[in-house]
């Protein structure tokens, strides 16, 4: 589960949308959601659009990493940014 990442190797389990026109779905787009919690913190502005876009949620910030930060809790994901 994603709760239990806190290092950059572990693997993050993708989680179905529960809003939007993809609700009870699983991104399907190459690459759309990070494999790990290192490839979470390489995510760019355009990379979280399409996952905002693809969640129907917002992930707020005046930086990319805060909008990383929304991002790992929204997926209930724990971290120590590298």
């Amino acid at each position: 589960m994603n709760g239990n990442s806190r290092i950059a190797e572990h693997n993050l389990q993708p989680l179905k949308a529960e809003e939007g026109e993809h609700v009870g779905e699983y991104p399907t787009q190459p690459n759309l959601y990070p494999a790990t919690l290192g490839a979470l913190f390489s995510l760019n502005n355009p990379q979280l659009d399409k996952l905002e876009e693809f969640y129907n949620c917002k992930f707020k910030g005046t930086s990319m990493a805060a909008r990383q930060s929304a991002f790992t809790a929204s997926i209930g994901a724990l971290s120590a940014r590298p």
